[in-house]
């Protein structure tokens, strides 16, 4: 059963201190350097904070050089379950209401694999250990 999370849009400044530490602490885990990139994009409104009870993910929309609209996910951090399966609807929502034609991942982590498959994802482009996911909504 599905149990359908509360996420609202909240300002960077407000929890930068709390969320960039775990951003750091995963940036230095997964041996890939982000948050300062994440950090920029939120302080310059290039990137939004969504926030629920129990994690939170940043979204950067992208037009395309088509003038499409695409939505990037940057992070994704849940305390109690796995944030795809925890954010997926919410954020093909928030996609699909700005006009975007499909949700962006880019991870080193393989074992998200069979969950972003799950979710209608498609594997793009792997350089280094970078991988690139894209779920088309449209």
């Amino acid at each position: 059963m599905r149990v359908e999370q509360t996420v609202g849009r909240e300002e960077w400044l407000d929890y930068r201190d709390e969320l960039l530490k775990i951003m750091l602490h995963t940036e230095k885990r997964n041996q890939l350097k982000f948050a300062s990139q994440i950090d920029e994009a939120l302080l310059n409104r290039r990137a939004f904070l969504f926030v629920s009870e129990d994690g939170f993910f940043v979204l950067k929309p992208i037009v395309d050089e088509d003038s499409n609209t695409h939505v990037e996910v940057l992070f994704a951090f849940s305390w109690t379950d796995n944030a795809i399966d925890k954010y997926q609807s919410v954020v093909e929502e928030m996609t699909l209401m700005i006009g975007g034609k499909s949700i962006i991942i880019y991870t080193i982590i393989t074992g998200l694999m069979p969950i972003l498959k799950k979710h209608g994802y498609t594997l793009k482009t792997t350089a280094e250990r970078l991988m690139c996911w894209d779920k088309q909504l449209s």
